[in-house]
């Protein structure tokens, strides 16, 4: 999950160099100015489900958000599957 998060912190980081990609929410203005540390916590609650809500993105960067949400509920879900197999299959 950690490396998701980071992952994908840097697909948002590299694509905010060509054009903004979130709102601030609370202020209401779309955030100009980017850095790596902003991107991995909105992709850590971005893949978390969290969504705080206070960075919204924009374009379409909406639909990597998205993926990587679906990513975040997947993945545990997959693994946990797996590791309650392996018990059975030991058993």
């Amino acid at each position: 999950m950690i490396s998701l998060t980071i992952i994908f912190a840097l697909i948002y980081y590299v694509m905010s160099f060509s054009t903004p990609i979130l709102i601030d929410s609370n202020q209401g203005t779309i955030m100009k100015d980017h850095n790596l540390a902003e991107m991995i916590y909105y992709s850590g609650s971005t893949l978390l489900s969290i969504g705080y809500g206070d960075l919204n993105p924009i374009g379409p960067i909406r639909y990597i958000s998205l993926f990587e949400s679906f990513l975040g509920i997947v993945a545990p879900t997959v693994i946990f599957i797996s590791e309650v197999n392996k018990k059975f299959k030991d058993s």
